[in-house]
């Protein structure tokens, strides 16, 4: 259970700032996000620099072009939702990291604000509805406070349109808890995922065994570049869910 102090609470922003890891942030905003390499059909990592104006969001969604994939089977494990709620997830199913810098602000102004960088980790976990491509757990701690927990989202295919695949964290503003008398606020956020794996398997052809090396990659780039990938993320509020949209630059 979270504290009542304003460096308590930071465990519970990082819960923003985390499900903000999977791509972008809606609103007013600064930031890159890349894929390298960025040619057209290959395995790529995702790698992101945000500057967010923050905020505690009910829910994120991602919108991301058709043709990416994501293969959960790049990690070797899943972290469950017992790993998860332990804050022990295998080490095997991590696919990716990250730091979000957060402010905490004391809104009678009597206390100076405090700077502080939350640790984050991303793992893959089991598909959360079925018929999901995968769950995604985000483990997020401050290092000053130990203070630590996680959130797991949705990655899964939507109606056809161009964006086709989303990756989805709801009721966040049930998990964030923030300590009356303070404001909390996301400045930056940088990660970066993706994971590459090869296992070997038996195959059985014309009577014959032979041992056959399969490759997986967590994130494959669309087959097709007209230039650029684009993305939306929208954020669902009390009162609004502004949209924002990008584009991560190809090669063919």
């Amino acid at each position: 259970m979270l504290g009542t102090g304003p460096r308590a609470s930071v465990a519970a922003v990082a819960v923003t700032a985390a499900a903000l890891a999977a791509a972008a942030v809606a609103g007013a905003l600064t930031g890159t996000a890349t894929v390298a390499p960025n040619a057209a059909g290959k395995p790529s990592h995702v790698s992101l620099d945000i500057k967010p104006d923050g905020g505690n969001p009910k829910t994120v969604l991602i919108r991301v072009t058709r043709g990416f994939k994501f293969d959960p089977r790049a990690a070797a494990k899943r972290c469950d939702k017992s790993h998860a709620q332990a804050n022990k997830c295998p080490a095997k199913s991590k696919v990716g990291s990250g730091t979000s810098d957060v402010t905490v602000h004391q809104d009678a102004g009597v206390l100076p604000d405090s700077h502080l960088t939350v640790a984050l980790e991303l793992f893959v976990a089991p598909p959360v509805k079925p018929g999901d491509v995968s769950g995604v757990v985000i483990h997020y701690k401050e290092p000053q406070t130990k203070q630590e927990g996680a959130i797991t989202g949705r990655v899964y295919k939507g109606a056809p349109s161009p964006f086709d695949l989303l990756v989805r964290f709801d009721k966040l503003d049930q998990v964030v808890k923030v300590p009356q008398g303070y404001s909390l606020r996301v400045d930056r956020l940088q990660a970066s995922f993706g994971a590459n794996r090869t296992v070997n398997k038996t195959v059985h052809k014309n009577g014959k065994t032979h041992t056959k090396k399969v490759h997986y990659h967590l994130v494959t780039n669309p087959k097709t570049c007209n230039g650029s990938w684009p993305y939306e993320i929208q954020l669902f509020f009390a009162n609004s869910s502004p949209t924002t949209s990008g584009s991560v630059a190809c090669t063919p």
